[in-house]
């Protein structure tokens, strides 16, 4: 298009703002169908992995992880969307980054500094990469590298759920027979992070979006079709928010999980240890609720992720 325009129009900032957007669509569109083929790839390393050649398959897998440089760089959108960047903040003082057109921060829209971030989860598994090199013994580092690739898996009875990805935010139903509603889904939103160089650098894709409350109001889930009678693993994952409200977490209205406090940050796993005894039916009831504190949306809870396993199993 813009080779069969005059150059009065090109030198138009309303023409280059459009050329920009379109130029980012297109090179972020590349760059996610790149990123999700080399972390299949990288994964397929690991799933092959022998107990005594882990370091191996985690090198192997990390030079796959690290093919998006070359990728990237190459494509033609990238450059013409740092020269239309510089362009704008020529023009019209429009400040794209924060280092050299002083954005006030890369979550203010300063989309050059977000141009390299990972489209897949690779600032993640190089975290888990590290912790796996720390290891001395190859029965260790194989345990660590299996419960990565594990992370979403359940069994009969048992439940994981990304709530970023649910097109409905009021229930669900797995093949397994296991149900989840949210019981006050008015309130209920899907929220997304505010996040910064260092927070995708590290965490998974799945932590960047949310199901959250507003108003103050609890946000309850309900899960049905368990195992009865049974002592579950439960894993949250809340969003890495500033505006995220302390909040407590209680089940079945008869055990508090953990009082009022905010998730950490960054966004890490958090564990905790469900007693048989709150499990008598095989229903188990989450409830969140705020502190009410000041600021613009009167308490937030954010789950970006939750998992439900059997303690006896593991």
């Amino acid at each position: 298009m813009e080779k069969e325009v005059e150059l009065s129009l090109l030198q138009n900032w309303r023409f280059q703002l459009t050329l920009s957007r379109s130029y980012l669509d297109m090179y972020m569109l590349k760059r996610k169908q790149f990123d999700e083929r080399i972390q299949q790839d990288a994964l397929k390393i690991l799933k092959s992995a022998k107990p005594d050649w882990v370091m191996r398959s985690v090198t192997e897998a990390r030079a796959v992880f690290g093919r998006w440089r070359a990728y990237a760089y190459g494509l033609p959108e990238r450059a013409r969307v740092l020269q239309l960047g510089e362009a704008l903040f020529q023009s019209i003082g429009m400040r794209l980054s924060v280092a050299p057109h002083r954005a006030m921060s890369q979550s203010r829209g300063a989309t050059l500094d977000s141009l390299d971030w990972a489209l897949n989860d690779r600032g993640w598994w190089e975290q888990q990469f590290a912790s796996i090199e720390k290891l001395r013994r190859s029965k260790e580092q194989m345990n660590a590298l299996q419960a990565a690739l594990r992370w979403e898996d359940v069994q009969t009875g048992e439940v994981y759920i990304d709530f970023g990805k649910e097109i409905s935010l009021t229930r669900k139903t797995w093949p397994s027979g296991v149900s989840m509603e949210v019981l006050n889904a008015e309130d209920s939103v899907r929220m997304q992070s505010w996040i910064r160089g260092r927070d995708i650098a590290r965490m998974r894709l799945s932590w960047l979006d949310h199901l959250g409350s507003a108003h103050g109001s609890p946000l309850t889930i309900r899960f049905s079709g368990l195992a009865p009678k049974v002592s579950y693993e439960l894993m949250i994952v809340y969003g890495n928010l500033r505006l995220n409200g302390a909040s407590r977490l209680s089940v079945n209205g008869v055990h508090e999980i953990h009082p009022h406090q905010r998730g950490p940050e960054p966004a890490e796993p958090l564990y905790f240890t469900l007693p048989a005894r709150v499990n008598d039916s095989g229903v188990l009831e989450f409830k969140w609720e705020h502190l009410v504190e000041k600021g613009s949306l009167d308490g937030l809870t954010h789950v970006s992720e939750l998992r439900l396993r059997k303690k006896l199993n593991r």
